[in-house]
């Protein structure tokens, strides 16, 4: 899925046409390989699985349309919409194979490790998502930061509690 994105902001800084259209065969190469991946799930009888990865897909999708066009109203929405970009695909199979307890989990893990990736990009990234609602107004960007990272770690501690006893009761179903 990420392929699409980083052949976007590659193509922009493709240096000639061979670069371009390179670029562009890396998207069909994947493209053919997610096409190979739906008919061997299709094989198998996974038309459920299909479906929730489709689903999944299109939500993402939206969700990095709401972020490119800035359509949120504040941290919060933003922050969701994060989520949905970086485990909206874990989540839906986390749902489709009953393990909806992990969904919390997987988000704030994975949000909090987005942000971790982008911690020497921080200034950037969060002037990006933030200066255009408030423009007159200075932003602090390193509160929302860390507030983010601590708010997902704090999560992610409460969430392990919870993980540790559904892992046990799974465990001993299958004593």
């Amino acid at each position: 899925m990420d392929t699409h994105d980083q052949v976007l902001v590659k193509n922009r800084d493709a240096k000639n046409e061979n670069e371009a259209i390179a670029l562009q065969l890396s998207v069909l190469a994947g493209d053919y390989y997610s096409g190979l991946y739906y008919r061997l799930l299709a094989e198998i009888g996974e038309i459920g699985l299909i479906s929730t990865l489709a689903t999944a897909i299109k939500r993402i999708n939206e969700a990095k349309m709401k972020l490119y066009y800035h359509d949120f109203q504040n941290e919060q929405e933003l922050i969701g919409l994060l989520k949905i970009v970086h485990a909206g695909l874990y989540v839906a199979i986390a749902e489709y194979i009953n393990t909806s307890q992990l969904t919390a989990f997987i988000e704030d893990w994975l949000l909090a490790n987005f942000l971790h990736q982008n911690r020497h990009h921080k200034q950037l990234l969060l002037e990006h998502f933030f200066n255009y609602h408030q423009p007159a107004v200075p932003v602090n960007t390193d509160r929302i930061y860390e507030q983010c990272i601590a708010d997902a770690m704090d999560n992610i501690t409460n969430h392990s509690k919870d993980l540790q006893i559904h892992i046990q009761s799974v465990l001993k179903k299958w004593q």
